[in-house]
This record gives structure tokens, C-alpha cells and sequence, in this order.
């Protein structure tokens, strides 16, 4: 099992407003399943205001042999949605800045994907393909990933043995 902490700004470009997640990344030979919990309770800040949450909604399975992605989100009646996707379509652009984080060699890389600009710093000392949410797709695990104007900020937390077996959904069809 891999750990990440994640933040978000719910605020966005209005200033900051953190809400901290934890994020877990299972992998299985050719398969992967993350998914995020929230660390704290939402505050709400009148009788009116009503919190959801949807990033905390979501699984993400990856199928690295099928080079598909399936997503399961969560509707406000609670009934899941399936969500069909190309596996890592984003165009990574490996540079050669390097840095240690924690105690693993990193390489950085960049890319666009649907509308935001990401970093992210993997390990190529963990030649694995997975990272974080819906991103992966280099040649090492991503131990870091934010968006340019880090309104979402993941960093690796913690990597531990997890006998966790991989069920991809099969109830749906496979489209591209």
C-alpha cells in the first residue's frame, strides 16, 4: 500500500482554504485502485450550508493490460457512477531537474491534463508505472504531483507491504 497526503484548496484563486486528505494507492501485478479520505470533518458555517465532498467519492482503478482507466464516483442519491477512461493520456515531459525527497532519487516531470498544468517528481528506483488519483504513466512511481497554481498538492507519505486483492469492476463495458 502506498500513502499520500493530500491537499486541497477549496478556495482556488480566491486565497486559501486547505482540507487535507489521506490518499491510498493499492497495486497488483497489472492493477491499481486509489482512493482518498478526508483527514478532518468539513466545518459547516451556518444551518444552511451543506458540504459535499465528491474527491472523497471517488475509487480509481487502473488496468495496465487493457490500458484502461475505470472510475467510480459517487451521485448525490449515493448510486455510482462509471466512468470509462483511456489510461494516462496526458503527454508527460520529462526534464532533467533531479532531487532527493525523503530518501528517493527523483526525476521531474510536467504535463497538461484537462485543463490544469501538473508537477510531478517520481522515482525511478521504483520502476512502476502508478501514481496518485488519475495520473501515472511514467517510468517510476510519482512520489510527487501539485498543479501549477497548487490547488492540489500530493506528496507520498508512507510505503507498506498490503495483502489487498484488485477486483476491477465488471459490470460495465470497456469503451473508449
Amino acid at each position: 500500500m502506498i500513502e499520500y497526503q493530500v491537499r486541497f484548496n477549496d478556495a482556488y484563486d480566491r486565497g486559501r482554504k486547505d482540507r487535507l486528505h489521506k490518499g491510498y494507492l493499492f497495486i497488483q501485478n497489472n492493477l491499481s485502485r486509489f482512493y482518498m479520505m478526508a483527514a478532518e470533518k468539513s466545518k459547516v458555517s451556518n444551518e444552511y450550508d451543506q458540504r459535499f465532498e465528491p474527491d472523497t467519492n471517488l475509487v480509481v482503478f487502473t488496468d495496465q493490460s487493457r490500458g484502461s482507466m475505470v472510475v467510480i464516483d459517487y451521485g448525490f442519491d449515493g448510486k455510482p457512477i462509471y466512468i470509462i477512461d483511456s489510461l494516462y493520456p496526458m503527454e508527460w515531459q520529462i526534464s532533467n531537474d533531479a532531487k532527493t525527497i525523503d530518501s528517493l532519487s527523483c526525476i521531474k516531470a510536467n504535463c497538461s491534463f484537462r485543463g490544469r498544468n501538473y508537477e510531478a517528481w517520481f522515482s525511478p528506483d521504483i520502476p512502476i508505472p502508478f501514481g496518485p488519483w488519475k495520473m501515472g504513466g511514467l517510468p517510476g512511481l510519482i512520489v510527487d504531483l501539485k498543479d501549477d497554481r497548487e490547488n492540489m498538492l500530493i506528496r507520498l507519505t508512507r510505503i507498506t507491504r498490503a495483502d489487498t486483492r484488485i477486483y476491477i469492476p465488471a459490470n460495465i463495458t470497456y469503451t473508449m
